[in-house]
């Protein structure tokens, strides 16, 4: 049995610690020094009518951090699946996740490459569709007043299907089911 490439490797350790990196919020240090390079660039794209579209650029391993610490705590995440695509230069990974709360589970892709020293230099995060999606949003004081709202109306939990949302609590989040007021 032959070993596994060590770029390989790299590129299933980076998946990994990106998952790990979600699923602890962006608030474990050491997590986040394995998975990010410093100047990591994670694009997001968008679903429904921003589907294939970068709706957010985040710049820098503190705003990804940031970022992911704004996910509320009910939130599982899980690595599904990883390839590598051996036919970029340099190889690249292709990881699906499947993400979860109360009330919605989804997921979708990302594809990332790594920096010399094996952490992630750049990441599109691309979510799989949404059936219920109402519209991507890019107004985050609009996003605050939905999920701040929904909070009122549940007793502090983020908001969840009966809120027609999908229950991720983010100020940037994408997902806003909510109607408005």
């Amino acid at each position: 049995m032959s070993a596994t490439p060590p770029r390989q490797d790299a590129l299933r350790q980076a998946a990994e610690a990106w998952i790990q990196l979600l699923a602890t919020f962006g608030g474990d240090a050491a997590v986040a020094a394995r998975a990010l390079a410093p100047g990591v660039v994670v694009e997001r794209y968008g679903f429904g009518a921003a589907a294939g579209e970068v709706v957010e650029v985040l710049e820098g391993a503190g705003r990804v951090v940031r970022w992911a610490g704004l996910t509320n705590p009910i939130t599982e995440f899980e690595l599904t699946a990883l390839e590598i695509d051996a036919a970029a230069s340099p190889p690249q990974g292709v990881g699906r996740y499947a993400v979860r709360v109360p009330g919605f589970e989804g997921g979708g892709l990302f594809r990332f490459d790594l920096d010399d020293e094996g952490r992630i230099a750049h990441l599109a995060h691309m979510p799989d569709d949404l059936d219920d999606a109402l519209e991507e949003t890019r107004d985050h004081e609009r996003w605050r007043h939905i999920v701040d709202r929904a909070r009122r109306r549940t007793g502090g939990l983020a908001p969840t299907a009966t809120d027609r949302s999908c229950g991720l609590d983010r100020e940037h989040d994408h997902h806003d089911h909510a109607e408005d007021p």
